[in-house]
């Protein structure tokens, strides 16, 4: 969804990942960990980094990877060491406040929690879901404060529908508690950013939902041109093809552009599309208060 929202806005792609940069722009070549960075690598960056990791969430304690604070500890350094070695000081706050800063984060905590316990009751939701939020609204303050502005904001999709869950349920439908657990998440979501833009001077965002998206392709396939939306089109064979991931031993649909999912979790090309073009420049259904193309010309 990432990529074709890029696209839209005018990039080739995804932007690259922060630490290749490094990697390749590191004095003396000594790699990931190597922090002494030439000054004249900042070229590289001007375009845009990803300092996305995944299976990271919002929470630190989500996945066992580069986590959100790390990732938010890496763009302060690229501030730092590149941008304002080459603007000056001055010179990178009004370039970051022209830029697009995209979240997307939720999903993998949504996936942990539940993962844990199926039935959870309502204080363990409650103290979810405000553990989350409250940590969402920590890192884009963290963000503002280093310069950021311009918010395109990603929510949490229908996990249920996907079709490892699916392959859970015995009827072979979405699993709607965890549907509900990701709806109440995004609900947290809108309240926080329309909460933070009254509070914080020049703050701008935009919500795409992958959310209603997702589940506008269940309830209305043949108007996304897709045909399959349990299965995964490539996986471990079993029920929903969602007993293992896309590996090179897997089991591997016909056509791609006809599945809703490419592996248990993950959206297909042809969705991702989908998403990208709603949220650049869709209805208020799959994004708000305003566009990402609006964000983008703010």
């Amino acid at each position: 969804m990432v990529k074709f929202a890029a696209v839209h806005m005018g990039f080739s792609g995804s932007p690259p990942p922060y630490l290749s940069l490094v990697a390749a722009n590191s004095s003396g070549g000594e790699g990931l960990g190597n922090t002494t960075k030439k000054p004249v690598a900042a070229a590289a960056f001007m375009r845009g980094a990803s300092f996305a990791s995944g299976g990271s969430g919002v929470l630190d304690s989500t996945g066992d990877t580069i986590n959100m604070t790390k990732q938010i500890e890496y763009f302060s350094d690229l501030k730092d060491q590149m941008l304002t070695a080459r603007l000056g000081a001055f010179g990178a706050s009004a370039f970051l406040s022209k830029s697009i800063f995209l979240i997307s984060a939720g999903s993998n905590d949504a996936i942990d929690f539940f993962s844990q316990d199926t039935s959870p009751d309502s204080t363990a939701l409650q103290q979810f879901r405000e553990a989350v939020v409250s940590t969402y609204d920590s890192h884009v303050k963290t963000l503002y404060n280093l310069g950021a502005r311009k918010f395109a904001v990603i929510d949490v999709a229908p996990l249920g529908c996907c079709p490892y869950w699916r392959s859970r349920n015995p009827a072979g439908e979405c699993v709607e508690p965890l549907n509900r657990l990701a709806k109440s998440l995004n609900d947290g979501l809108q309240d926080l950013f329309a909460g933070l833009s009254s509070e914080m001077h020049g703050m701008e965002y935009a919500i795409g939902s992958s959310y209603e998206l997702v589940s506008s392709i269940v309830q209305d396939p043949q108007s996304a041109g897709l045909t399959e939306l349990k299965s995964a089109c490539c996986g471990g064979g079993g029920r929903f093809n969602a007993d293992g991931g896309c590996t090179p031993s897997a089991s591997y649909c016909g056509d791609r552009g006809k599945f809703l999912f490419w592996d248990f979790l993950h959206p297909t090309q042809a969705t991702s599309r989908l998403a990208g073009r709603a949220f650049y420049d869709g209805p208020a259904r799959f994004v708000g208060p305003i566009t990402f193309r609006e964000l983008a010309e703010a």
